[in-house]
């Protein structure tokens, strides 16, 4: 048995996307399942610092990656760029029909419903099973628009049927599931992470001379409420002489709600205390986490987050980070307030800087719910036991 994902993403660095499907392929590959990754198309854009150049190769892992459209690098040529997708969409069909095998298992991550019907009727050409893997309602991720919500109807109607296996994210998945797959063998899989490799411990010299809390997901608020949290910190920062600072990965300009942030900033005169690293490569964001003081997942009560799970949360507990985060979504079905994590409900920015002022003052308490997480992430999130299971559900079938 052979595991394949085609991903419309990239790979192996990116986000959340690469994040999981990494995990997977070292769970998988680590209990001897050759495992690789397509990408039917190319999605590193031009003139910018690129993070992924080869159009094929293994990565660390003993991952096998190719691009089908033939490089990583995507044209700034308009008409190219349609060329190459259809291309690559077509290559990586073909690759499908010509070395697919009926044990093999083929798991389409991400696309649309014209994509996933037509990776599903080409797997059942060669007689194995389709699997879809789902960490967020489909066409959820952007303003719901009429013409979106025809299409994640379309997805649910049209392509959820055509398939005999999903892997979910969440509960709220798999109850969608179900009601448009009924036939459908499903197993869920949550948040996965290499917990032998983030549960180290802190290692070499901190990033900073100061305590910082440390965010390393988007700068929107819809998805990860950024403006609740810098509001929370600089209230906590107003009843505090304790030095604390907040670090965040992405850039401010690149931020949608830039001009409120700046006026945040500004309001509670956090100039010198907040800090935007940018894009920064995997060991140097490890680095950051492992020497933060806590970590704030805050979450609204929105249809995206009702169904998603974020990865971070599974990094923050595997290394031991307090962590502050919403009672919104799946996570609500592993964490307790007071015994592996600090919980509050959203919208409730003077609660946040309560919580915030109480790991800084007693970071003993602090320290032992946060070794309660990294049991929890242990046992319920490494992508080792995630993989053992996985393979037992293929086998069974």
């Amino acid at each position: 048995m052979r595991v394949i994902f085609l991903l419309k993403n990239t790979y192996p660095k990116g986000l959340a996307s690469t994040a999981r499907v990494h995990c997977y392929g070292k769970g998988l590959v680590d209990q001897g399942i050759e495992t690789h990754v397509l990408l039917p198309i190319s999605l590193e854009k031009q003139g910018i610092e690129q993070k992924n150049t080869k159009r094929e190769g293994i990565d660390e892992i003993g991952v096998h990656y190719q691009y089908m459209s033939g490089s990583s690098i995507r044209s700034n040529n308009f008409f190219r760029i349609h060329v190459n997708d259809v291309y690559g969409y077509i290559h990586t069909l073909l690759y499908i029909y010509r070395y697919i095998k009926k044990e093999d298992q083929v798991i389409v991550y991400e696309g649309g419903v014209l994509w996933m019907m037509l990776c599903a009727m080409v797997v059942h050409l060669k007689g194995a099973k389709a699997t879809m893997e789902l960490n967020e309602l489909p066409y959820v991720t952007k303003r719901q628009t009429r013409g979106r919500m025809f299409h994640r109807q379309c997805m649910l109607r049209l392509a959820f049927p055509r398939y005999d296996q999903f892997i979910v994210i969440s509960e709220a998945l798999k109850t969608i599931t179900h009601r448009y797959a009924p036939k459908a063998r499903i197993i869920k899989v949550p948040i996965i992470v290499d917990w032998e490799e983030l549960s180290k411990g802190i290692q070499g010299e901190s990033p900073t001379s100061y305590p910082y809390i440390f965010h390393a997901g988007s700068l929107t608020h819809n998805k990860d409420g950024i403006l609740g949290m810098v509001e929370a910190f600089g209230k906590a920062c107003e009843k505090t002489d304790k030095p604390i600072e907040f670090i965040m990965t992405g850039k401010l300009e690149d931020s949608p709600q830039k001009d409120i942030l700046k006026q945040l900033i500004v309001k509670y005169q956090l100039e010198n205390k907040i800090h935007f690293l940018g894009y920064v490569e995997k060991a140097i964001l490890h680095q950051y986490l492992r020497h933060c003081t806590l970590c704030i997942i805050y979450k609204y009560d929105n249809q995206q987050n009702k169904y998603c799970f974020s990865n971070k949360l599974g990094e923050y507990l595997a290394m031991a980070r307090p962590v502050i985060i919403t009672n919104v979504g799946e996570a609500m079905n592993y964490l307790k307030d007071g015994k592996n994590a600090y919980i509050i409900p959203p919208k409730n920015t003077d609660l946040m800087a309560e919580k915030i002022l109480e790991i800084i003052n007693h970071p003993q308490t602090a320290e032992q719910i946060s070794k309660e997480g990294q049991r929890l992430a242990q046992k319920e999130f490494d992508c080792h036991v995630q993989a053992k299971r996985l393979i037992s559900f293929f086998q069974s079938a």
